[in-house]
């Protein structure tokens, strides 16, 4: 039922396209087995959107699952692995369990997608992360010109993402 009236739909949008082709499939699908309809499909209606068919939860998740294969395929790219060779696992953080359910619902198409053995969801994407701390020396040096070497050291002692932590909170010290 679900082929049929792709079928029948898909015909009637690109009818004016293809006019003989889908009239020749739409004599065959629907003139021949339903007396009622119209003899042409010239002489129907172009289809229109039914909202209620919509399953707007379902077109978030699959939109999700778009997404990873998307950034998948980029890293992959930059670095410079074809998608013929397989990988052991991908890791991937979601921040809300209905992007969890998601990613769940599509792993096999992801998998498949970018050839990955595995498929890791974290609530959390700080094990992912490792940050690493400079200091920008021409910028801190009219500044604080002699203290540059105890703020290197203690840039160097402290905890990289505790430093990132406190500077996206707009914290000093």
């Amino acid at each position: 039922a679900t082929l049929y009236e792709v079928l029948v739909r898909l015909c009637q949008t690109i009818a004016p396209i293809l006019p003989f082709f889908t009239e020749a499939i739409y004599r065959n699908l629907v003139a021949g087995a339903d007396p009622a309809a119209p003899p042409s499909i010239h002489l129907t209606d172009f289809p229109a959107v039914d909202e209620g068919r919509i399953d707007r939860a379902l077109s978030a998740r699959m939109a999700a699952a778009i997404r990873i294969v998307e950034l998948g395929r980029s890293i992959r790219q930059d670095r410079k692995l074809k998608v013929k060779q397989p990988l052991r696992r991908l890791s991937v953080a979601v921040p809300t369990p209905d992007d969890r359910a998601g990613l769940e619902q599509f792993r096999e198409q992801i998998l498949g997608e970018l050839n990955v053995k595995e498929l890791e969801i974290l609530s959390d994407g700080a094990a992912l992360v490792r940050h690493k701390v400079k200091p920008n020396f021409r910028l801190l040096g009219p500044k604080h010109g002699k203290l540059m070497g105890a703020i290197g050291k203690a840039l160097a002692a402290a905890d990289p993402s505790e430093v990132v932590r406190r500077a996206r909170a707009g914290g000093g010290h």
